[in-house]
């Protein structure tokens, strides 16, 4: 695989992979209520700020736009007439499915059997892009032989970290890294800017191979609002791939303004019971994070742990040199 190294912010450096010489399909999944108030402003047939960020900004000549609709959309007027529109769109297939209750990772795993990509990008309808050629970015990381999936960083409309990675145990679960932090900054050790890899990045943008995803057998059907992604990425390491989280791809994250949080009030018993069950799957690797120093917080994110998370060596236990 070809590279070019250059500087990074911060003193550090980036590489920059060459995209296969023929690029591969891509792929978008949106799952999407159809609401009509995230609307663009300039243009009513388009899904708000993502879907116009996406066709009007994306430099990459080789990807489709699935949009993931719960039918019953389709009994209210107004959105039935804006889907209709987008369905006119180039590169853009609206596909209606049918659940009682929404399922994120139900409605990404039916979205996959639709879609025609060699490589899946999986986006939040509630996010706008910033670099056009983010898809060029994450097709070559995605691509690399040793790479699961690759995530970005995303910022609340005030210019904020949202997504700089996932640090497993924070919260007791797993929480964002440096969110809050403002756009620019370097963070602990300059990792708010340096391209690494991690145990986990956020469904909310997320590039992955069609065939990665398939074998893994999709997103866990048990967590419908929460901790798929987690739960994905985990296995994901387990199988011996890589996960990378990249800042040279940038996007908004207008969090949940489609969807209540799914930590909302109105969805508090089942966050609670996802939750319950990614610590019975994987409390154990939930606690250990690789790329968490073990010195570190986890009730605070990258503050000095007290007391200290692991007991302190006993001079008995420590190795003597053989005389």
């Amino acid at each position: 695989m070809r590279a070019a190294v250059s500087l990074a912010p911060h003193l550090q450096y980036q590489i920059a992979y060459e995209l296969p010489a023929v690029h591969p399909r891509v792929s978008i999944l949106i799952p999407t209520t159809g609401n009509p108030a995230l609307l663009g402003t300039g243009n009513p047939a388009l899904l708000g700020k993502c879907l116009d960020s996406v066709l009007t900004r994306t430099t990459y000549d080789n990807f489709e736009v699935l949009l993931l609709v719960d039918e019953i959309q389709k009994m209210e007027p107004g959105r039935a007439e804006m889907l209709r529109k987008c369905a006119g769109l180039p590169r853009v297939r609206v596909l209606f499915h049918s659940t009682q209750d929404f399922n994120y990772s139900w409605v990404n795993n039916w979205g996959v059997r639709e879609a025609a990509g060699e490589v899946l990008c999986l986006l939040n309808d509630d996010t706008e892009l910033i670099t056009p050629d983010w898809l060029e970015k994450m097709v070559a990381r995605a691509t690399l032989p040793d790479v699961g999936a690759v995530g970005a960083m995303l910022y609340y409309p005030n210019d904020t970290i949202q997504h700089a990675g996932v640090i497993l145990g924070l919260g007791g679960t797993a929480g964002h890294a440096f969110q809050g932090k403002r756009r620019g900054s370097g963070g602990y050790i300059s990792r708010a800017c340096l391209e690494q890899d991690l145990s986990c990045v956020t469904a909310a943008c997320l590039a992955v191979r069609r065939d990665v995803f398939i074998a893994l057998g999709g997103f866990d059907e048990r967590f419908a609002i929460a901790f798929n992604d987690v739960d994905f990425c985990i296995r994901l390491r387990q199988s011996g791939l890589r996960v990378i989280w990249t800042p040279t791809v940038e996007l908004y994250h207008h969090e949940s303004a489609s969807a209540r949080r799914h930590d909302s009030p109105e969805r508090a018993h089942l966050f609670a019971a996802e939750r319950a069950l990614l610590r019975k799957l994987w409390a154990p690797v939930l606690d250990a994070d690789p790329f968490y120093n073990p010195n570190l917080s986890l009730q605070r994110a990258y503050q000095l742990a007290f007391p200290p998370r692991r007991p302190a060596i006993a001079a008995s236990d420590t190795i003597r040199p053989s005389t």
